[in-house]
């Protein structure tokens, strides 16, 4: 049975209809949905965006769909079923997390004796990872180790290098250039993420410092060409890391670097440990800002007495 062409038109006009009216509602900036206001925006396909709304009004069950009847809720030209539910943002996966298993590579964290290096050392070992920490002497390396235990190993820094697949730095922004320059040959053909933050101090408080390379990141990158360089762990309080009453540390980690497959090793390496989520940030040149950023959550955490950390939105 064939349909007229005045029933095509008709069925052409309303689709027409509901297009225009979620156009209409993407387009708005808010809008105000059962006591709760739905931020919007055009981004896209119209549906998508829609889907995206997790309806909590009152008189709505959460994360579900309007009850039948409520169409007043909805966008003007709009009905329930118009708007499927879905999956909240949050808990969906971030878009491309690599399916990477990395839980055998064994991590070297030099000058791991620090609050920060014996804090990552800590969790990724937690977490399963096989671990060593590097330090200027094996003694002061096997004494952190023996404290933190899980598995962990203590040797000197150019051991522990040879040793790993992926190296995470640690050390003293001071040491940082001559700590590198002593391991080129250990750390040729590794992964290297520098987590190191160029700061001064003065009356004022803590304050970015711009090295002659543009940043730490660059100054390994620069000190270890025949490494893998990246950049990654540097607003995690260690206070957090180190505390093991605490089960869940609740921050992104900004990654940086100039090769995808090498950023995609360091955020599936991230979230091995529980709460923390790797977010790619660009390459290494915009390394800068991200180190010094460091200076503003020491302000943060002075006036307010935390721990803060950072987390991207929208995503």
């Amino acid at each position: 049975m064939t349909s007229s062409p005045e029933a095509e038109a008709s069925g052409r006009s309303a689709a027409n209809s509901v297009r225009r009216a979620l156009k209409r509602a993407v387009n708005e900036t808010s809008r105000d949905v059962g006591g709760a206001t739905v931020l919007l925006s055009a981004r896209g396909t119209d549906l998508a965006d829609l889907r995206q709304h997790r309806w909590t009004g009152q008189g709505h069950s959460p994360g579900g769909r309007p009850p039948a009847g409520r169409d007043d809720v909805l966008p003007q030209g709009l009905h329930a079923t118009d708007v499927p539910p879905t999956t909240a943002p949050s808990e969906q996966p971030l878009p491309g997390t690599p399916p990477l298993d990395v839980s055998g590579q064994v991590v070297a964290v030099l000058g791991g004796t620090g609050p920060q290096g014996r804090g990552l050392a800590y969790r990724l070992a937690l977490a399963g990872q096989q671990v060593t920490i590097g330090s200027r002497t094996t003694e002061r390396a096997e004494a952190a180790a023996a404290e933190l235990g899980l598995g962990i190993t203590g040797f000197d820094n150019a051991r522990a290098a040879r040793g790993a697949d992926i190296a995470i730095v640690t050390v003293p922004w001071e040491g940082h250039a001559a700590t590198l320059a002593a391991l080129r040959g250990e750390l040729a053909g590794k992964l290297v993420i520098d987590s190191v933050n160029p700061l001064g101090f003065d009356a004022k408080g803590a304050y970015g410092i711009r090295p002659q390379e543009g940043s730490a990141a660059e100054q390994a990158a620069a000190l270890l060409p025949d490494s893998r360089v990246t950049a990654a762990f540097h607003h995690l309080s260690a206070v957090l890391l180190t505390d093991p009453a605490i089960e869940t540390i609740d921050t992104d980690v900004l990654v940086l670097g100039d090769t995808r497959s090498d950023t995609d090793i360091v955020r599936a390496l991230t979230a091995r440990i529980p709460g923390l989520r790797g977010v790619y940030a660009g390459r290494l040149r915009n390394a800068h800002q991200v180190e010094a950023l460091v200076a503003n959550l020491i302000s943060v955490n002075r006036r307010y007495k935390a721990h803060a950390g950072l987390r991207i939105t929208d995503i």
